[in-house]
C-alpha cells in the first residue's frame, strides 16, 4: 500500500510498581457471642475479621488477637471509645476501623415509619428493614417484614411473614415489640459491634482498596463523591466506582496524612497512583516517570505477560505522521503513544498502542462524549470536527497509524517506525509504498522487491489511455522478515492517478505481483487514508 513513512524517536520505558491491596470495607455490623467466661465476646464475621476481634465487657475494651491463633491471652487492648481498631490483613496491610458496641442493656431500636399503603423502609447500622404491609385489625396484629444485614458479598436476607408483635428475626437477635398502622419497632436484643471505616464516603458498603507502599505509610485508594469520573456518570455501568481519590494514612494510627487524585505524585513516597485499585481488580500501580513534567496516567491494567509499558511523545511534522488527518504535518500539538503487550502469549513484548494528544490515556467515555478522568477530554480535533480522544489499537493496525517496528533495546532511546497509508499526493512529496509478504502458511518470508511497471491513467476520446511513468533506474528494496518499503520519487510525476505494479520474489526464487493505486495533485476527495479511492 502507498504511504508515508514515519519515525518516533526517544522513547522510554515507565517504570512501574505493581503492588498488591486489600479490599477495604466502609463498615459492617456483627452480632458477639460468648468466648471465654464469663466476660469475653467474639464477633460472628467472616474473613479477614474472624479471630481478631474481641470485646470484654467487663472492662469495656476491645482485644485484638493479631497472631489469630485464639489465644487472647497475649491480646492487646484498645479502648474503642477514643482509639482506632486495627485489623492485620492481606499483604501487609492494616484497616483502621471506629467501633461501637450496642449492648443488650441499651434497648436499642429501630422505627419503621409506614405510609398511608402500609409501606415503610428504614436502614440503620447496616441493617436494612422494609415493611411491605400491616394488619392492625387481626388479633394479634401482623407485619410482612424483610430484613437484610448489608455484607461485602450480599446481603443476609430474612423474610417474615405474619410475623406478630414478640416475634424474633435472626435467631431471637431482633424482637418485633410494637406493630401499629403508622410504625413498626424493632427492639435489638443481644451484643452487636459495628464497625465503620475511617473513610467519610456516601453510599452504604462501598468498597475501596488498601496497600502498603512503606513501613510508614499506606494508601486508601477510593471513589469519592465530589469528584466526577466519566463511570460516575454511567448510570448503565456496574463496576462505576473508578477509584479517584488516594488517601495517605500512617501505619502506625492510622491517621489521614493527606489526600490526592490518581496521577497526582505523593509527596510521602515520591510516585503516583496510575492505574489499578478498581473493585474488581486488587493490583495497585505506582510510577515516579514523567515526561515534560506530567504523569501518565492511567496505564491499562491488562497488560498480558509483564507490566512493562513504554511512553514515547512526537509532532507531525517530527515524526512525519498525520495523527489528526488534516492533511498537514504541523510541529504543534504534542502527541504521546503508550506501548503495552495485549497479546497473551507467554512472551513479553508490546503488541498496543494507545495515542493521545495528553499524558492522561482514559479510554473512557462518559454520557456526553471523550473524557480524561477527572473532567471532558480537552484535546485537538480532528478534520471531522470530532474530538480526538484515545483509542486502543494493535501495532499494526492503521489508526491513525501502523507501527511496523518497535526497538526498545535502549529502554531510555527506542524508536518506531510507523507508516500511514496515503493515497493522494503532493508532487516532491516522498512516497513509500510498504511490502508484506508471508509464505502460504502465513509465515514473513526474505526477499526483494522491484517497481516493474509504473502508469499514469489518462482520459481520451475513446476511453483511458496509458502513460508509461517509470522511473529509471527501477526503484528496488529488499523484504526482511516480511516488510520492505520502495520508496518512489514523486518530483518529476504529472497529476495524475497512478497504478504502480510491484514484483515480490522470495530467496527460493517464487514470484508475486501485486498493484499499488496512488493520485499525484490537487484531488476533490476527503481527507484521510484513502482520499477518495
Amino acid at each position: 500500500m502507498p504511504g508515508r513513512l514515519g519515525k518516533i524517536t526517544g522513547i522510554k520505558i515507565m517504570n512501574v510498581d505493581v503492588l498488591d491491596s486489600a479490599e477495604l470495607l466502609v463498615g459492617f455490623m456483627a452480632g458477639m457471642s460468648l468466648y471465654q467466661a464469663p466476660d469475653v465476646l467474639n464477633i460472628s464475621f467472616d474473613y479477614p475479621y474472624n479471630r481478631q476481634i474481641y470485646y470484654n465487657r467487663a472492662s469495656d475494651l476491645v482485644l485484638v488477637d493479631w497472631d489469630m491463633d485464639g489465644d487472647i491471652s497475649n491480646a492487646i487492648e484498645y479502648d474503642y471509645t477514643t482509639e482506632l481498631i486495627p485489623i492485620r490483613k492481606e499483604y501487609n496491610t492494616t484497616e483502621f476501623i471506629n467501633v461501637t458496641i450496642i449492648k443488650d442493656t441499651d434497648v436499642h431500636k429501630t422505627v419503621i415509619y409506614l405510609d398511608e399503603k402500609g409501606y415503610g423502609n428504614a436502614m440503620d447500622n447496616f441493617v436494612n428493614f422494609t415493611v411491605y404491609s400491616v394488619n392492625t385489625t387481626a388479633t394479634p396484629p401482623y407485619v410482612n417484614i424483610k430484613m437484610e444485614i448489608l455484607q461485602p458479598w450480599g446481603p443476609c436476607v430474612v423474610y417474615q411473614d405474619y410475623a406478630n408483635e414478640s416475634d424474633t428475626l435472626l435467631k431471637d437477635s431482633f424482637n418485633i415489640t410494637e406493630i401499629t398502622d403508622d410504625n413498626v419497632t424493632i427492639r435489638w436484643d443481644g451484643w452487636f459491634l459495628i464497625a465503620n471505616s475511617t473513610l467519610d464516603i456516601e453510599g452504604d458498603f462501598r468498597i475501596a482498596r488498601l496497600v502498603n507502599v512503606s513501613d510508614d505509610y499506606e494508601l486508601i485508594i477510593y471513589n469519592n463523591k465530589k469528584y466526577k469520573t466519566a463511570r460516575d456518570l454511567e448510570s448503565w455501568n456496574t463496576f462505576k466506582e473508578l477509584p479517584d481519590v488516594v488517601r495517605v494514612i500512617y501505619t502506625s494510627n492510622g491517621s489521614m496524612v493527606k489526600e490526592y487524585k490518581i496521577g497526582q505524585i505523593i509527596q510521602e513516597i515520591g510516585k503516583a497512583v496510575v492505574g489499578g485499585a478498581e473493585k474488581w481488580n486488587e493490583k495497585v500501580y505506582l510510577s515516579d516517570f514523567t515526561i515534560k513534567g506530567k504523569t501518565v496516567y492511567p496505564i491499562p491494567w491488562w497488560s498480558c505477560d509483564a507490566p512493562v509499558y513504554y511512553i514515547g511523545n512526537f509532532t507531525e511534522q517530527s515524526a512525519s505522521i498525520d495523527v489528526n488527518m488534516d492533511w498537514e504535518y504541523n510541529d504543534t500539538p504534542e502527541y504521546y503513544v503508550l506501548f503495552y503487550d495485549g497479546t497473551c502469549d507467554g512472551i513479553s513484548k508490546p503488541t498496543m498502542k494507545i495515542v493521545d494528544d495528553d499524558t492522561i490515556f482514559d479510554m473512557s467515555w462518559s454520557e456526553y462524549g471523550p473524557w480524561d478522568y477527572y473532567g471532558n477530554e480537552t484535546g485537538e480535533l480532528e478534520w471531522a470536527g470530532t474530538n480526538f480522544s484515545e483509542r486502543e489499537s494493535r501495532l499494526k493496525d492503521s489508526w491513525p497509524f501502523t507501527v511496523i517496528e518497535l526497538n526498545v533495546s535502549d529502554p531510555n532511546n527506542g524508536t518506531a517506525i510507523s507508516f500511514s497509508e496515503k493515497r493522494d499526493v503532493t508532487p516532491g512529496m516522498k512516497l513509500t509504498i510498504l511490502i508484506t509478504a508471508k509464505d502460504f502458511d502465513g509465515m514473513p518470508i526474505d526477499g526483494n522487491a522491484t517497481l516493474e511497471k509504473l502508469t499514469r491513467m489518462e482520459w481520451g476520446e475513446f476511453g483511458p489511455i496509458e502513460a508509461d511513468a517509470t522511473p529509471s533506474p527501477a526503484p528496488f528494496t529488499d523484504v526482511i522478515n516480511g516488510i520492505g518499503y520502495l520508496n518512489i520519487n514523486t518530483t518529476s510525476l504529472e497529476d495524475g492517478d497512478y497504478i504502480a505494479k510491484i514484483k515480490v520474489a522470495s530467496q527460493d526464487g517464487t514470484t508475486e505481483t501485486v498493484e499499488a493505486f496512488f493520485h499525484v495533485g490537487a484531488f476533490e476527495g476527503g481527507p484521510g487514508p484513502g482520499g477518495g479511492f
